[in-house]
């Protein structure tokens, strides 16, 4: 708990915290938009060279998360989170300093991919153990409320400012944005003061297996892993679905679709808004399980649109609804897994959970495609939904 003496300074270091974390997101959503067209417009990738390079995000995390978050936990967090931030800079500013020169390859940005998402991977590890000792448990559910809130908000500014300076300078000069914020973070990240995070020795032999033995013996950990993990998978098999449906069955225009993208973003600012609100009013479990299973229902709305402005208004109502509902569980369920989670796995635990949920996403976009080419994209909305609801059922009811 942080008593009165140390509450300022407490929040002191989370405004810190959060204005990293904020330049982080947003920089990392311009470099999302930006570094694909690296490949698809400087490169001229064909399709399986695309899909290749996204495949390294997946494939780096798969075999280097378990000893990443291993390697976490056995030192301070702050360095740690640091020199993540530093290393991304160097790994990201390397795309357009070898566009410069002419030397930039497709094996380059396999690397790139890769090692950046292992790094966010050890970036978050380490940032969700920092939390905790920043904030305290009582007002750990509030800062996540916020971080998540940023996360959104990144979610909305972040492509209309990447596509802005795309048309400016170039993809391979935006990433350079990406880079920035990097390093934006690290200096904020060294203003932090007057936090204990000291690193720790593990009181156990477990090493890089602990993390995944402790989430598979606690029941309810266990269960809302595989209900986040599903969700996770479902959105990520609805999203290419998402944008096909607008384009061929709802007939939209550019700026149709901009707005279809962006606006559901609000519906997330609002649910990390009032997280905070409804689980104190219902508490963690419920809250999650409210959440968790208000999720899917919004998603069938979605089919039911039709071309012009008012079906394009069902379709954002379904999706705002959705990420509304989303965003009040994730925030919830990371304040839960942080609480139930002991200091000197924090690392280990969030690896865990980070691989099982990225390594499941390639396949379900796979699914997702296969699924649509199969039944069509209305019936495949309606898969995604009730495969929503369905996850929701799988969390848990009692610690």
């Amino acid at each position: 708990m942080v008593d009165a003496a140390t509450r300022p300074t407490v929040r002191h270091g989370f405004g810190f915290l959060w204005t990293a974390q904020a330049i982080s997101d947003i920089g990392s959503q311009v470099g999302a938009l930006a570094l694909p067209l690296v490949g698809v417009v400087v490169l001229h990738t064909t399709t399986f060279q695309t899909s290749l390079i996204t495949a390294c995000a997946a494939l780096g995390t798969a075999i280097f998360a378990l000893p990443a978050g291993a390697w976490v936990d056995r030192r301070a967090k702050r360095p740690v989170m640091i020199a993540a931030d530093l290393v991304r800079l160097v790994l990201v500013a390397s795309v357009p300093a070898a566009w410069l020169f002419g030397v930039l390859t497709v094996a380059q940005l396999c690397v790139v991919t890769a090692v950046n998402t292992l790094l966010e991977v050890v970036f978050a590890s380490a940032s969700q153990a920092f939390l905790k000792k920043v904030v305290g448990k009582d007002d750990l559910l509030q800062a996540n409320g916020k971080l998540h809130g940023t996360l959104w908000l990144a979610n909305l500014l972040g492509p209309a400012i990447g596509g802005v300076v795309v048309g400016l300078v170039g993809a391979a000069l935006t990433v350079l944005v990406d880079a920035a914020s990097f390093l934006c973070s690290a200096f904020i990240l060294l203003l932090v003061r007057k936090v204990d995070d000291s690193a720790r020795p593990a009181r156990s032999s477990g090493g890089v297996k602990e993390g995944v033995a402790f989430l598979a013996r606690h029941r309810s950990l266990r269960r809302l892993l595989a209900s986040y993990a599903l969700m996770s998978w479902t959105i990520v098999l609805l999203s290419p679905i998402q944008t096909l449906f607008l384009i061929r069955e709802l007939r939209v225009t550019s700026a149709q679709y901009g707005l279809a993208v962006a606006i559901p973003c609000v519906g997330g600012l609002v649910g990390a808004f009032f997280a905070r609100r409804i689980a104190e009013r219902l508490g963690m479990l419920s809250t999650m399980r409210w959440s968790g299973l208000l999720r899917g229902p919004w998603v069938l709305l979605v089919p039911l649109a039709w071309p012009g402005w008012s079906g394009l208004a069902v379709a954002i109502a379904g999706w705002c609804g959705l990420l509304t509902a989303a965003s009040i569980y994730n925030a919830t369920q990371t304040t839960y897994r942080q609480l139930h989670t002991p200091d000197r796995l924090m690392g280990r635990v969030t690896a865990s959970w980070s691989m099982v949920v990225r390594c499941g996403q390639p396949v379900a976009a796979l699914a997702g495609g296969g699924l649509a080419t199969v039944i069509g994209l209305r019936p495949t909305l309606v898969v995604g939904a009730i495969i929503l609801s369905a996850a929701g059922l799988l969390l848990p009811t009692k610690d």
